[in-house]
């Protein structure tokens, strides 16, 4: 039961996440790229910490300085550079395509969870996620034929692709972590953490952190610390829990599916065939990879002594 329960959550996490694009593009012309990741990590981490700090008798605060520091460190990855070069993907490029590419990250995951966490690496798994590319890359080919509004899309794709990267880091080492203690309170130091160094760097290099009180922008803002950081993540993490990393995060291949669907919506950015086709192919190596009874590894974990 535990395991449907965690395939639910991460199944709303990614909904969650999938709107992130959409708004961050709806307020992106008011606010910078950098104000909108800090403040929208600053407000996630601070309703988390007042969570943990509420329910503390359940989830008692760990304040060793070596695992508040690993905590921080792990932030800094992913609201320094991974959320801030996804917003600069945003921000560079479309919705839709900054959203297909950090789709994208369960591959780099599969990989960074068998060499960190020593998870199996099954042929089922492998299968899938080179079905999802050929499905992602379907979609992405779609959008080749129109770049949109796009400010300059190689910029779009680059920080695009980094932030995949970046996060798939993120989840490996985040999970290696919240085995040590609870899960609210490492996202709430790891989010504070790295939203107060995303400010440091912002005034060293005198970005404008500053925005407009304008009611679209301060609901832009409060949606995504809210609903895109403090839930999203949480439920993210719930789910991640008690499956395997890969597993959690392939349902990442529904990403551009939901934020595609959005964008159509919100952004009227339409989807031609062959990102339809490409979509179907996405949803079905999920539920292959998700449903499916596991096999055997091909790739089997570090023996154990």
């Amino acid at each position: 039961m535990k395991e449907y329960q965690s395939y639910i959550y991460c199944l709303i996490a990614i909904l969650f996440f999938s709107t992130h694009e959409v708004v961050g593009k709806f307020i992106d012309s008011s606010i910078t790229p950098i104000a909108i990741t800090f403040y929208r990590f600053i407000i996630g981490g601070i309703l988390i910490f007042i969570f943990v700090i509420i329910n503390n008798k359940k989830y008692l605060p760990i304040t060793n300085i070596n695992y508040i520091l690993k905590c921080s460190l792990i932030g800094a990855l992913n609201v320094c550079i991974s959320m801030f070069s996804l917003q600069l993907g945003i921000y560079y490029g479309q919705a839709t395509f900054a959203a297909i590419i950090i789709g994208s990250n369960p591959i780099f995951v599969s990989i960074f969870a068998h060499i960190i966490l020593k998870e199996k690496l099954t042929l089922k798994t492998i299968i899938c996620i080179i079905i999802g590319i050929l499905g992602m890359g379907l979609v992405i080919l779609g959008k080749f034929s129109n770049t949109g509004n796009s400010k300059n899309p190689f910029l779009g794709i680059l920080f695009s692709v980094i932030a995949s990267v970046t996060f798939a880091l993120y989840t490996v080492l985040s999970k290696q972590q919240i085995k040590k203690s609870n899960i609210h309170y490492f996202n709430s130091i790891s989010f504070i953490a790295g939203s107060f160094l995303l400010l440091i760097l912002g005034l060293i290099f005198k970005q404008d952190m500053s925005f407009s009180t304008d009611f679209k922008i301060i609901f832009g803002v409060l949606y995504l610390g809210i609903i895109v950081t403090c839930l999203a993540y949480f439920l993210l993490f719930e789910g991640i829990r008690h499956i395997n990393a890969s597993i959690g995060s392939s349902f990442f291949f529904l990403k551009p599916v939901f934020a595609s669907v959005f964008a159509y919506f919100l952004l009227k950015e339409t989807l031609n065939f062959t990102q339809q086709l490409g979509i179907i192919i996405v949803i079905g190596a999920l539920f292959f990879n998700t449903f499916v009874k596991r096999k055997s590894s091909i790739v089997p974990t570090a023996s154990r002594r």
